[in-house]
């Protein structure tokens, strides 16, 4: 196998398995395997986490205010390889191998841009008079509550359009006007013509309003905060470059929700359940506790792992490695470099 010596240029990497998501009695060098043949089988779980925006102390508070929303994304730096094995000197942690897990995956950022791969949106921890980050989300906050108002208004009219869905449908989605109890009451009232009239004053060319919502959701997937909670960690999280591929329904991406298993606005996965054909890896869907979750196939027309330019894994996984890639015959796109902190395994140029 021929040895590698140039460094290559900065590519987006994916650690895993995370080092305090493995448990005791679990061996991490097995899991790691499991998780990198799901990425070779199945393509990119998106997994949740909770982006929690304060009140805004200067509004007033006439309804409670929505504050938790659940994001649904993977999460990649932009690194060298090198980088990847050092430590921040400014942030006093390990290595991004020692703190996210000792297997990898790299793409090409350029070419991961077909996967909607962006840089995210950082912010500050504060909310203070200053914190212009958190002004911009108060903002985008109020936004998605005049489209959840706009969409009850659409669904309550008798626009003849495909697309639109019922209130019911709104609030199983998680679009309901729970937090707008006064304007919940009066939309109740509104009879259909008076919606049709309102909505005389919206008919610009654009898709319908929980749409809009959809878009402003997956907005705030990007963002993160910029700091650590920690006051020694300063910009803790700003130092990781962090990217996201984040849960995108679009023409040109194949993504599909796993948890739910079934969603009003977007083609039912198929009968056998996804979760049913994805191994739980190293106890992932108990951990992630009926979250919501979707899978990254990739795109049109290629699988998330031909975007996958290099895998490194630790010495003790190179046959094992080397083996899976046979399994599923990718061990002639890969060759190996012996001169890393651990195994890496290039995409040949083709």
């Amino acid at each position: 196998m021929k040895i590698l010596k140039k460094e290559t240029e900065p590519l987006l990497y994916h650690n895993f398995p995370r080092p305090n998501t493995v448990s005791v009695d679990k061996d991490s060098n097995s899991i790691g395997l499991s998780i990198l043949r799901s990425l070779i089988e199945h393509g990119m779980l998106l997994t949740s986490e909770d982006l929690y925006i304060p009140n805004n102390p200067r509004a007033p508070q006439s309804d409670q205010v929505e504050n938790v929303y659940v994001q649904e994304r993977a999460c990649f730096t932009l690194s060298s390889r090198k980088d990847l094995f050092r430590p921040p000197a400014t942030i006093g942690k390990g290595s991004h191998f020692e703190q996210f897990g000792s297997y990898s995956i790299g793409l090409n950022p350029l070419k991961a841009r077909e996967l909607g791969v962006i840089p995210v949106f950082y912010f500050y921890n504060s909310v203070n008079s200053e914190n212009i980050s958190y002004e911009i989300l108060f903002r985008i906050r109020e936004m998605r509550t005049i489209l959840k108002v706009l969409a009850h208004i659409e669904a309550k009219s008798s626009l003849d359009n495909k697309l639109q869905i019922s209130q019911q449908e709104l609030r199983e989605i998680g679009y309901g006007l729970d937090d707008q109890s006064n304007i919940s009451k009066l939309i109740e009232k509104l009879t259909t013509e008076s919606a049709n009239s309102v909505l005389e004053y919206f008919s610009t060319n654009r898709v319908p309003a929980w749409n809009l919502i959809d878009w402003v959701d997956i907005l705030l997937n990007f963002f993160q905060t910029a700091d650590s909670k920690s006051k020694t960690n300063a910009l803790y999280y700003y130092q990781q470059r962090e990217w996201r591929i984040v849960k995108l329904f679009a023409e040109h991406i194949q993504c599909y929700p796993i948890f739910p298993a079934t969603d009003s606005k977007y083609p039912e996965i198929e009968k056998n359940s996804l979760i049913e054909k994805l191994n739980d890896i190293g106890g992932l869907f108990s951990r992630l506790d009926q979250k919501p979750l979707s899978l990254l196939v990739g795109t049109r027309t290629k699988h998330f792992f031909d975007f996958v330019e290099e895998i490194i894994t630790p010495k003790q996984s190179v046959k094992s490695t080397l083996k899976l890639l046979d399994e599923y015959g990718l061990i002639k796109d890969f060759k190996v470099d012996f001169k890393s902190g651990s195994h890496v395994f290039l995409k040949r140029c083709k």
